[in-house]
């Protein structure tokens, strides 16, 4: 058989000492070429998914604002009126066990932790108890002869300044200024002061603390700055028509949503968030064609739909828990006797089983503390055997 002795090289072989300026071929020529693309079909398709997760956020947020408003008032209502004299009886109750258990825990502490007997333990601590209530019944009469005199002291001299602020509008300060916080985490200190600022900026914007002396009041047209760029601009533009929406000094009656979006409004307007701005622009239009028509990008889009959808997944989880709540659509449930009269029948029944296990426990802990009273003499001279000189040391040794 003959042999083909032709050696073969490598296809690379042949480029591999070829000149640079030749050319392989046409499949190695780059080629640029400019391609139009028309945006409107792509803007009119996110357009309607951002309209349509807008209407289901405005349909949640308006079941829950039912809920709150018209539902839990009524359920409330009705619940007092039927069973008022049972809650009575059942905050008594609770306020009373709670008590006697923290004395047992108190007498038990006390009895291990000075090795003697309940009684012993208990009699101390009611000894102690008569001190502190002598005691501030002393200071009490001090302070009204002292304010009969007109020589009372101001125990609250470095706070001067009263603060306009009730509980629950502290509380909801805290929530907002713990969203806007986010994942950052900041030491004690700096939390405290970053609130207490976060609470002034509060008072001058909302409550119109006239008299105090970082008074920086925001107004519908911003301070005027140099080197302004265009976006700068449209921030600021923005800023003006949400501040004459969501401004608590323009408009008083404001729900709890919208003060909510105005914190946002001022996070976004000094952080320069233009796209967040735009977002609560659209939602307050309520989307659609007003709100949506006029952003141009479809990143703007996509990250405005992708930002409602978490205040959606949000939104419905607060109605996933208030749907466990009886006062769940009450308002219907009121108008149906049937209905209302079966709820009744099951929260009397839940009710005297609550009244009667706490009744049970309450004789529980009140014999306990009978025995601690009133011990037995054969019991409290076991009790006090062997106690005089030498009692602890002599019971080490027994161990």
């Amino acid at each position: 058989m003959r042999k083909n002795n032709s050696y073969q090289p490598p296809s690379s072989f042949q480029y591999r000492n070829r000149p640079r300026n030749v050319s392989i071929g046409l499949s190695r020529v780059l080629t640029t070429a400019l391609i139009v693309v028309d945006m409107e079909p792509i803007l009119k398709t996110e357009r309607l998914r951002c309209e349509k997760i807008s209407e289901q956020l405005n349909n949640a947020n308006a079941e829950l604002e039912h809920f709150k408003n018209i539902s839990e008032p009524a359920y409330s209502r009705w619940f007092r009126a039927n069973f008022g004299e049972k809650l009575t009886t059942l905050r008594e109750l609770e306020d009373k066990t709670q008590e006697l258990e923290q004395l047992i825990e108190d007498v038990q502490i006390e009895a291990m932790s000075s090795h003697c007997s309940a009684h012993t333990a208990y009699t101390r601590l009611e000894k102690a108890k008569l001190r502190r209530l002598k005691a501030a019944e002393d200071r009490e009469k001090e302070r009204l002869k002292k304010q009969e005199e007109g020589k009372q002291e101001n125990l609250f001299a470095e706070d001067s300044k009263e603060d306009d602020l009730s509980p629950e509008m502290e509380e909801f300060l805290r929530f907002s200024f713990e969203q806007q916080l986010g994942r950052q985490r900041v030491s004690k200190a700096k939390y405290d002061q970053m609130f207490e600022s976060f609470k002034q900026n509060f008072r001058e914007e909302v409550l119109g603390d006239r008299n105090s002396s970082q008074r920086e009041r925001e107004t519908s047209t911003p301070k005027p700055s140099y080197n302004e760029t265009p976006e700068d601009l449209q921030i600021k533009q923005l800023y003006r028509i949400l501040a004459r929406k969501l401004h608590p000094d323009i408009n008083a009656n404001l729900t709890r949503k919208e003060l909510e979006l105005w914190f946002e409004v001022q996070t976004a307007y000094e952080t320069k968030n233009l796209e967040q701005l735009e977002t609560i622009d659209a939602m307050l239009e309520g989307g659609g064609v007003v709100g949506y028509s006029k952003i141009q990008s479809v990143s703007r889009l996509r990250s405005i739909f992708k930002e409602i959808h978490l205040k959606l997944k949000a939104t419905e989880r607060a109605l996933r828990e208030e749907k466990k709540n009886p006062a769940w659509k009450f308002d219907e449930v009121e108008k149906n006797q049937t209905k209302l009269g079966s709820l009744a029948q099951q929260i009397e029944l839940e009710l005297n089983e609550v009244i009667e296990d706490l009744a049970i426990t309450l004789g529980v802990f009140e014999d306990k503390i009978d025995t601690w009273k009133n011990p037995d003499p054969i019991e409290k001279r076991q009790s006090s055997r062997g106690r005089g000189r030498g009692y602890r040391r002599n019971s080490f040794r027994r161990r």
